[in-house]
């Protein structure tokens, strides 16, 4: 005769995966045995419902794990369970799970379908447990197949369903995903700001899965700006930290990653052991995409080394894997290769093809792209700025040495000369922390009274409060009337915010069309007046004095500090607001 069920069994199944699911970010192999066992109680005690439960949450301890065919197999048992009249929840957790096995393996259309039907379901059943991880899921897809908007715009979503549950770990995971993202698009400072920022967060959380995601990408921004020693050491930390989370897929991608960067250093055995490395782990998991990319970092470092024909091959080998399994970011890449492969072979028509192949396919990735990247020149440009009025100053103090040497007999000479190149000398440390365009403080100088009036703040425990600020569609401006009116708009954007703040403040130029606004002593109803008022003034200005038919609105992100915050994070959490402000129809303050 059967045991009996235990009277509890609901509630035990509930706190073995509540447990589990705790793990995840700590020991990925005692979840994945968890899950098991309360699957072994439900199979022997539990209802239909309860053994599918147990099916799906072993199913993701399993694919966490690599294990893609048993996470299929367990899935594919809790959909014959639950049957065609189970809940609208329940069928969207059985897409979600299968989405994710989808993704993991690289077949994103196919996950993002069934995602999408995920989160159709979700929205009608009202049941939203699992909407952020939709929602986060489906951004990934839309990130690796180049459409970044679209994924930016999920990846907000799931940062509001997070945050909005009290989901720290969900928050953390997106803040990673945002800085990947940053990264691709050549804006490195803010990538680091979120990276640093979730890796403090996954921290604080006792998340080592996350703060391992955010080591390593904190990597992937060094290479990407060529600091290659400096990306090996984060890499082989995230490695450590992945490995002892027993995360395959995580230390295959790192493998791959630091390869390339030991290629780029022309440490090429090494390069070629960290590749193979990564190819059978790229195997044994059947993760498409990753073979894919490891095939195009081993032949950017074969090209490298010069070995053309070996690096023909696997190009070749990645052009056609990533464009039968329509990844157009890679097959970017591949054609960009082969483009630089036949120009060093000589055979200028197969560059010239490839070439065009891979313009055609910028016209895909870089729409929102190219506005971005020229806020991220703009701010380079300052720092180039600044940069060149050090130098300038430099050479007035040789100047000076010269000529007291030639002049130590002429002493009131001397004088005169030494108090007009101090003079000089205080215009341009003005000038290297202002605005040349419209007078205000710089991005220089903003951070550093930020960091003054914080530290202020943290003695004295007054609020802080801090904005970042950018004018909508600016680009439309400047190429509908002409970069001149553009900075125009700028200029007077800067009085109006200069008139409607208070002395204690500090209204900055942040680069670009973005400006920043620092409030000490300001709780979170003043600052978001003053913001909201702010706001209204732009957007009531009579700008046809500026340009006939012109119309210039702001979108506002704020955050404000009750207590001891760091300035990293009070910047990265307004930074995100103000992402949110533009997802959400610009012309709006979000805090």
């Amino acid at each position: 005769m059967p045991a009996s069920p235990p009277p509890d069994l609901p509630a035990r199944l509930q706190a073995m995966h509540r447990q589990a699911a705790a793990l995840h970010t700590q020991d990925m192999h005692a979840a994945c045995a968890l899950n098991t066992e309360a699957l072994a109680l439900a199979e022997q005690h539990g209802t239909p419902t309860q053994i599918a439960d147990a099916l799906l949450a072993t199913a993701s301890s399993l694919l966490l794990l690599g294990e893609y065919a048993a996470a299929r197999q367990h899935t594919d048992r809790a959909n014959a369970l639950l049957g065609p009249h189970s809940s609208a929840a329940q069928r969207a957790r059985v897409l979600l799970v299968h989405g994710k096995i989808e993704s993991a393996q690289g077949r994103y259309p196919s996950s993002s379908d069934a995602l999408q039907r995920a989160l159709a379901l979700t929205e009608t059943s009202g049941q939203t447990e699992h909407l952020g991880d939709i929602l986060n899921n489906l951004a990934v897809n839309e990130h690796h197949l180049g459409q970044r908007d679209a994924a930016l715009q999920f990846y907000l979503r799931a940062l509001d369903q997070y945050e909005a549950q009290g989901d720290e770990t969900g928050a953390v995971k997106v803040l990673v995903n945002i800085g990947g993202l940053e990264e691709e698009l050549e804006q490195y400072d803010t990538a680091l700001r979120h990276l640093r920022a979730a890796y403090q967060r996954a921290r604080r959380a006792g998340n080592a899965r996350s703060a391992a995601l955010a080591v390593g990408n904190i990597a992937c921004v060094h290479q990407s700006q060529g600091q290659h020693r400096q990306a090996i050491r984060y890499f082989h930390l995230a490695i450590r930290l992945q490995e002892h989370l027993n995360y395959r897929k995580g230390v295959l991608e790192l493998h791959a990653f630091l390869g390339a960067s030991h290629a780029a250093l022309g440490n090429f055995d090494t390069a070629h052991a960290c590749f193979e490395l990564a190819r059978r782990l790229a195997d044994d998991l059947g993760d498409r995409r990753m073979r894919i990319e490891i095939h195009l970092r081993e032949s950017r470092s074969l090209l490298d080394a010069g070995h053309l024909d070996d690096a023909l091959g696997t190009l070749n080998r990645a052009l056609q894997d990533a464009t039968d399994a329509h990844y157009i970011v890679q097959t970017h890449a591949a054609h960009t290769l082969l483009c630089d492969l036949h120009e060093a072979r000589h055979d200028h028509r197969a560059a010239l093809q490839h070439l065009k192949a891979a313009r055609a396919l910028d016209r895909h990735l870089n729409t929102e792209a190219q506005e971005r990247r020229l806020q991220g020149l703009l701010i380079e440009h300052d720092v180039k700025h600044t940069r060149e009025i050090a130098e300038v100053q430099q050479q007035l103090n040789a100047e000076l040495k010269r000529k007291n040497d030639a002049l130590e007999a002429a002493y009131r000479e001397q004088e005169a000369l030494l108090q007009q190149l101090r003079w000089q000398a205080e215009e341009l440390a003005h000038q290297a922390r202002s605005d040349a365009l419209t007078g205000l403080p710089n991005r220089r100088c903003f951070l550093e009274r930020f960091e003054q009036e914080r530290a202020r703040a943290d003695r004295t425990g007054a609020p802080i409060a801090v904005a970042l600020i950018d004018i909508d569609y600016f680009k439309r401006v400047n190429d509908e009337h002409s970069h001149a009116i553009g900075d125009a708009v700028l200029c007077r954007i800067a009085e109006l915010l200069t008139q409607g703040v208070r002395a204690s403040d500090t209204a900055a130029r942040y680069g670009g069309e973005e400006f920043a606004l620092l409030m000490p002593d300001t709780d979170t109803y003043g600052a978001r007046l003053t913001c909201e008022r702010l706001r209204v003034a732009i957007a009531a200005h009579d700008w046809s004095t500026v340009h006939p038919n012109l119309q210039v609105t702001l979108s506002i992100g704020l955050h404000v500090a009750h207590g001891p915050e760091g300035a990293e994070r009070m910047l990265a959490s307004a930074d995100a607001r103000l992402y949110r402000a533009k997802a959400l129809g610009r012309n709006r303050v979000q805090g």
